[in-house]
């Protein structure tokens, strides 16, 4: 709406027309999965336990990517196995 009360239409480009969310965000892609991802945790906060299930895969699947970059980098990296032994802890300090 104008100041005037008048309605203002937008121009129509590629990105209207293929389906923009609010804001200017697309609705596909990788994108959508991200934000998707990161409200997650909110489902708990909101009182949805069903949000669990989800989080805890995406838990799981960070740990076992941390220890395949590990090992794939102490293989083919010169000096990470030195620096391994220095820096004990991968994700959390002092857990893990």
């Amino acid at each position: 709406m104008a100041v005037d009360g008048s309605r203002v239409e937008a121009p129509r480009t590629r990105g209207n027309q293929r389906g923009l969310g609010r804001a200017g965000r697309e609705k596909t892609g990788p994108q959508c999965w991200v934000a998707t991802l990161a409200h997650l945790p909110s489902g708990v906060a909101l009182g949805s336990w069903w949000s669990i299930i989800p989080m805890a895969v995406l838990a799981l699947l960070l740990i076992r990517r941390t220890a395949l970059e590990d090992r794939f980098l102490h293989e083919h990296l010169h000096g990470y196995p030195d620096y391994a032994c220095r820096v004990h802890f991968r994700l959390i300090p002092r857990v893990w």
